[in-house]
């Protein structure tokens, strides 16, 4: 749980930004060998706790990768990768703080953050 908490001067590895810039490295780049790239994929693909979250905002016939999260404070989060068919991959890193600790809003509003993403970036 260290790892999580923030010490001025060194890299917070736990942001949106970071999770998408390593996600990138881990599964486009090559920071690992291409057979371990392709075990961390299936493994991404093969994921079922994200079904509600990322994978729901992605149209049909995407493939998708995801890893999701939670914390003590009904915080969900979920990091993924979404290929569309025929264009460059997505990631996505879409974290979620409500202010009611008993909140269950946090799975769908990934869902529709990630609905608003896509239209965003399938645009652009």
């Amino acid at each position: 749980p260290e790892l999580n908490v923030a010490v001025p001067g060194d890299l917070d590895t736990s942001t949106p930004a970071r999770m998408t810039a390593d996600l990138r490295a881990l599964l486009l780049g090559d920071a690992l060998t291409a057979p371990m790239r392709e075990l961390l994929s299936g493994w991404m693909v093969g994921n079922t706790t994200g079904d509600r979250q990322i994978r729901a905002g992605v149209p049909a016939g995407w493939r998708v990768g995801d890893k999701t999260g939670n914390g003590v404070h009904a915080e969900s989060n979920d990091i993924g990768v979404a290929w569309p068919p025929g264009r460059a991959p997505f990631l996505l890193a879409i974290y979620t703080a409500p202010s009611d600790p008993a909140s269950t809003a946090g799975i769908p509003t990934i869902a529709e953050a990630t609905r608003i993403a896509i239209r965003a970036l399938a645009t652009a």
